[in-house]
């Protein structure tokens, strides 16, 4: 299994806000995050509720990376877990921690 976890501090940024749009994404939104590295990241259904699917495409240094995820988990505020549809052995956890 492979995990990534990222945990981070922005100034004026709250986990609740970034875990609200990681469970309602749109491509617009994801590519103003950071022009040019995130490409797409939307559900696939058009709902983002546990066990549905989202599509993410992006950059990782030099590779481009694409990736259908389930939603396993998620705590607002706090935690959103993604495990990868096309091998559920790998998974993607993103860490938002709310401060302030």
């Amino acid at each position: 299994m492979i995990e990534i976890r990222t945990v981070t501090h922005v100034a004026g940024l709250k986990g609740i806000e970034v875990t609200a749009f990681l469970l309602n994404p749109t491509d617009t939104e994801y590519r103003m995050w950071w022009t040019g590295t995130h490409l797409q990241l939307h559900p696939i259904s058009g709902s983002t509720g546990t066990g549905e699917a989202v599509y993410m495409d992006e950059y990782i240094g030099a590779r481009r990376v694409r990736m259908t995820a389930i939603l396993i988990e998620s705590i607002p505020g706090a935690r959103i877990y993604l495990a990868a549809q096309e091998d559920l052995q790998a998974a993607c956890l993103v860490v938002a921690r709310a401060r302030g």
